[in-house]
């Protein structure tokens, strides 16, 4: 009982979920950021990427397997990679000067990173094994300019990749070969002025749609040719397009109108727009891996939307994000389907800096409780470090609710003990009261006769 802080056992109890127990050490809950964890209440922003050294982060790509991401930086000529377990930038790629790259993908396989770079209207590709610069740094062939969006082929075959290019007097579409790092083919027949904006493929890859200036494209992935554009299609400067995990539809945003456009993917039509949506010039829209939601960031209103896609509904706005200038947006993947989708990162372009965002709901986490020992007749403060304590709504000392419940971060409260009932001596169970469910730590803290406890070294 030295300095009276303990580490807990900790038994987890989501809600609707059989009990389990487990044990966590103390280092692994010193990071900021838990590797498994998922949101307590769900659709929440939980903190920042920290540190974060770069500057005017674009768009965000997440490694198939969950375990990193890479965030472009426009204004440092750089791309940062993020280790997704402990919430932190573990190292800058240094592109050439002057590049201004502004936006990036990860490979199907997880193996390589392309760099979009605006101004030298050239690709890099980026080895995420190394995480530097691949032996063959950029893709030879590119005849693009000013490079804007690119997605690969989900065929896992095909090695494809496209890259539309926003050239005012020459818009197309290059065909990069993944295995070579080569341009093979050019997409074109654009008029002058059209533009070439966002870039997505359908799930089957039989099908890619392009935004341009004023509509979308679709293209014959097999003959790599334009077909006909988007019917009904009604709206002003769309720019990016993501495609629901069934193919069955697709979100365009407008970001000259404040709208984001649904399109039935059979039909290739136009069906309307997402209801009830609030955002101002809306600018990439991601689908979660699990189907269920879309979430928008809007540049202009600094929020980030959430689209129930059974319904085309915003049903809410990402809780306590105070970013601004939000930009990229993706989901964290990983290999175990439970867990993909559990977090959601969003590029500021504006604040430079990176969200992180809890996607769903999920049981609250006690690793310690300090001091873990108090006077019976209650009034200790006591802090409580975990994770996703954020939604937590009581703590319970042996059943009864302690006072002054104050937040300090997702990951640490602070609590006053109450007075133990009938002054009864001896460990009592302490109950984090979540809404994403409760954290019970057995025997976390221990009443004694002594109406003032001896100093502590809790920090």
């Amino acid at each position: 009982m030295s300095g009276f802080c303990a580490m807990t056992s900790l038994v987890r109890k989501p809600r609707h979920a059989p009990e389990v127990s487990i044990i966590i050490a103390a280092m692994s809950m010193a990071v900021a950021f838990p590797k498994i964890a998922q949101a307590t209440a769900g659709n929440r922003a939980i903190g920042i990427i920290t540190p974060y050294k770069d500057a005017r982060p674009g768009r965000i790509a997440v490694t198939p397997d969950g375990a990193k991401a890479y965030v472009v930086n426009a204004l440092s000529d750089s791309v940062a990679v993020v280790n997704t377990g402990t919430g932190a930038e573990v190292k800058s790629i240094s592109l050439p000067d002057g590049g201004i790259p502004t936006n990036l993908a990860i490979s199907p396989d997880g193996s390589k990173v392309y760099v979009l770079n605006l101004v030298s209207s050239s690709i890099s590709v980026i080895d995420t094994k190394t995480d530097a610069l691949a032996k063959q740094s950029t893709v030879s062939g590119y005849s693009g300019v000013n490079p804007y969006g690119i997605a690969f082929d989900p065929n896992s075959k095909a090695h494809l990749a496209y890259v539309t290019n926003n050239d005012p007097d020459d818009a197309s579409v290059s065909v990069i070969d993944t295995t070579t790092d080569s341009q093979i083919k050019t997409v074109s027949g654009y008029s002058t002025s059209q533009e070439a904006h966002g870039v997505a493929f359908s799930p089957d890859g039989k099908t890619a749609y392009v935004t341009t200036k004023d509509s979308a494209v679709a293209i014959d992935v097999a003959s790599s040719a334009q077909m006909q554009p988007i019917s009904n299609y009604h709206a002003s400067v769309p720019l990016n397009i993501a495609f629901t995990r069934d193919g069955k539809k697709a979100y365009i945003t407008n970001q000259g109108e404040d709208t984001v456009s649904v399109v039935d993917v059979q039909k290739n039509s136009e069906e309307g727009k997402v209801k009830k949506f609030t955002g101002h010039a809306p600018a990439v829209v991601s689908v979660s891996p699990d189907g269920s939601i879309a979430y928008v960031t809007s540049y202009s209103s600094n929020t980030v939307s959430v689209i129930d896609v059974k319904t085309d509904t915003q049903i809410t706005t990402v809780a306590h994000f105070d970013g601004l200038g939000p930009n990229g947006v993706a989901f964290r993947q990983d290999a175990d389907p439970s867990k993909a989708g559990d977090f959601a990162y969003v590029a500021n372009n504006t604040t430079n800096d990176v969200s992180i965002i809890r996607v769903r709901p999920a049981a609250a986490n006690v690793s310690i409780i300090c001091p873990s020992v108090g006077s019976m007749y209650g009034g200790t403060k006591v802090a409580i470090t975990g994770a996703n304590l954020t939604d937590t709504t009581t703590v319970l000392f042996g059943g009864v609710p302690g006072t002054n419940l104050h937040f300090v971060s997702d990951t640490k409260l602070e609590v006053t003990t109450p007075r133990q009932q009938d002054f009864q001596t001896g460990p009592v169970d302490v109950v984090v009261q979540n809404l994403g469910g409760n954290g019970e730590a057995k025997n976390g803290f221990t009443y004694i006769t002594a109406r003032d406890t001896a100093a502590n070294d809790c920090q």
